[in-house]
């Protein structure tokens, strides 16, 4: 942990220990490389030692939208659903990418008002700030929007030298 990640880790500690609604949903942005995926699994790690009866479902956004596409296909959209809306912690990576394509973005607000409703934990991952996702639906943008949000900056040289001498 450095300069550039204490808000993120702090938050992602919060987030991981005590699974509040208040930090729900949480996101987590910044450019490639910067740690976004580590402190999602980090999240998803400690939690499941923590709470080992909660459900926690990890998803990138290409494989949420695969598995849409699979559900259309095959009438079965409510156990698509169900797979998610059952999550104590929700864990998506990638969400960026969401941009541009109207359905995942509905069935996606669609499961976070569940969640969110149900006061469970979502943590959404993503290259950049709702504010530059242009193409976001207006639902989305006002939950991304009204999340708590943590940018994680690329590390300064003593975090890069503590790293590599690790």
């Amino acid at each position: 942990m450095g300069n550039s990640n204490k808000f993120a880790h702090a938050a992602a500690f919060a987030v991981a220990e005590k699974q509040s609604p208040l930090y729900s949903p949480l996101l987590i942005f910044g450019d490639p490389g910067t740690g976004k995926t580590h402190l999602l699994h980090a999240i998803g790690h400690y939690s499941s030692k923590k709470f080992p009866h909660h459900k926690i479902v990890y998803v990138k956004r290409d494989e949420f939208t695969k598995e849409l596409i699979d559900a259309i296909k095959k009438g079965k959209c409510v156990g698509f659903r169900e797979k998610y809306k059952v999550a104590d912690l929700l864990l998506m990576d990638d969400v960026q990418s969401v941009a541009g394509k109207t359905e995942t973005q509905n069935e996606l607000l669609n499961i976070f008002c569940a969640l969110h409703e149900l006061g469970k934990q979502i943590v959404i991952a993503s290259g950049r700030p709702p504010s530059e996702m242009a193409t976001l639906e207006g639902g989305l943008i006002a939950r991304f929007e009204s999340s708590l949000m943590a940018e994680i900056l690329p590390p300064d040289g003593d975090l890069r030298r503590a790293i590599i001498s690790s």
